[in-house]
């Protein structure tokens, strides 16, 4: 059995779960010999989702206490697990979720019917039926009893929009968006304008993504970016009032009153910048080979979000870094403390006096790169490409270079101390690592020092 299904096995109810659909035949270790990392998690969810809707209870049963059908049932559920998401990932208020599903016509009909035939909140019944139970701020909010669906159902809430994001229609013989770029603002807002994707959901995402007949990557990319431009611009911020982050503030502070998580203006556009950047970049990764997936430009995003707070940026997109192409990105003076940059391609960027310590530079080509006066302590650059770098007067106390090319290097009054390299690196950089090898020649193994001549 994959790790990630021993992972969600932990989990109390969803344990029962499994096993009462092993029971019932729903569930084979067959299922999941071609399914790794996200895939099967998603596979999980997704046997759960249906069994729970259709197969566990008799259908009859089933519609008295919903009244609702299995596929508007679901969409609740999705609606209700970006709330949950959007409200800070423990429970959220049934007003909330709602409000939500009045723009909804199916979700809105479904209930309306429902609503004539039962008591009790038609709303309630149906969000019972998948194990959701009264949350810990009161009955007029609801949690899952089970938390990882939460994130697995925003995903699935945000797939559903990303379809229609990148579907095109034909009008009059022209191909024409089927959500127009007005709409499609107000839903990026409306859906990342609240906080940080979180790498589970975007994990959940691609994998939902890269599965479905109606994921268009290329139009999607273009659309998204086009946003991401025009966000960069100002031009929705600067929109006359009620403009679109405005509207979502209003909104997010109506819904979440009693939230202590501070909700300005100025969060609600950079998160939904930072949102559609870190979709970006997930969309350059997947299509990594493919020129029409290009870079994307960060320079601005980390600018205007240091306006929020200093590590505003690392915080939300820092692990979204690996495995990119930032050649001649300005990171200049920028907190990236922590940022995984792994295996990304950093050519000729600028790093100089960044904030860059404890980040993961693991694989990166850095050739060729300015880092002067960076504070780069504790940082690994191991199997790293440093050649023609410029680190003088960096701070690298701690720093790991196990593997990395030092070839033609500047490392001219830096700092140092405890540093971590290898034979390897010595080897690749011989004459030019010099500073080194008098730093740690007391402490270099004899056998070393043989080999390097410097005894």
């Amino acid at each position: 059995m994959p790790d990630r299904v021993r992972e969600l096995s932990r989990e109390p109810l969803l344990l029962y779960l499994l096993a009462a659909m092993h029971r019932d035949g729903e569930l084979s270790v067959e299922m999941f010999e071609a399914a790794e990392g996200a895939n099967a998690k998603v596979l999980i969810y997704e046997k759960t989702l249906n069994w729970v809707l259709t197969k566990q209870r008799p259908e009859l049963l089933n519609r008295d206490l919903t009244e609702l059908e299995t596929d508007g049932l679901r969409r609740i559920l999705a609606e209700a697990g970006l709330c949950v998401v959007q409200s800070g990932g423990e429970c959220a208020a049934i007003a909330m979720i709602e409000e939500r599903l009045k723009g909804d016509d199916t979700a809105r009909s479904l209930l309306e019917q429902a609503q004539s035939r039962l008591s009790e909140s038609p709303l309630r019944n149906a969000l019972a039926a998948f194990y959701m139970q009264p949350g810990r701020k009161g009955s007029g909010s609801v949690e899952f009893a089970h938390k990882s669906f939460s994130e697995f159902l925003c995903a699935e809430r945000l797939k559903e929009a990303i379809e229609d994001w990148s579907t095109q229609i034909e009008v009059k013989r022209q191909q024409q968006d089927l959500i127009p770029d007005s709409a499609m603002d107000w839903q990026i807002y409306d859906l990342l304008g609240y906080g940080g994707l979180t790498p589970e959901i975007v994990e959940y995402l691609m994998a939902l993504l890269t599965r479905s007949p109606e994921f268009n990557p290329v139009r999607l990319f273009k659309r998204l970016e086009n946003f991401y431009l025009r966000w960069c611009d100002g031009e929705l911020i600067d929109a006359p009032p009620e403009n679109l982050p405005q509207k979502k503030m209003r909104l997010l502070k109506e819904q979440l009153k009693d939230s202590e998580k501070a909700i300005g203006l100025r969060q609600v556009d950079v998160y939904a910048g930072l949102n559609v950047m870190i979709l970006l970049l997930e969309l350059n990764r997947y299509g990594r080979s493919r020129e029409d997936l290009k870079k994307i430009p960060v320079d601005y995003s980390i600018q205007y979000s240091q306006i929020v707070s200093r590590d505003f940026f690392t915080k939300t997109v820092g692990s979204f870094l690996s495995e990119i192409n930032f050649e001649n990105v300005d990171f200049s003076c920028s907190d990236l403390f922590k940022a995984n940059f792994s295996y990304s391609n950093l050519t000729n960027t600028d790093f100089r006096d960044s904030v860059s310590n404890d980040a993961n530079f693991r694989g990166v080509n850095l050739e060729g790169s300015d880092l002067s006066s960076a504070f780069l302590a504790h940082t690994n650059f191991s199997d790293a490409n440093l050649s023609y770098a410029d680190l003088k007067q960096a701070d690298l106390g701690g720093t790991n270079f196990s593997g990395a090319d030092l070839t033609d290097t500047n490392l001219e009054g830096a700092n140092l101390e405890d540093v971590s390299w290898d034979e390897a690196t010595c080897r690749t950089n011989r004459s030019e690592v010099w500073m080194l090898i008098e730093v740690f020649r007391p402490r270099m193994p004899e056998a070393l020092k043989q080999q390097l001549g410097l005894e």
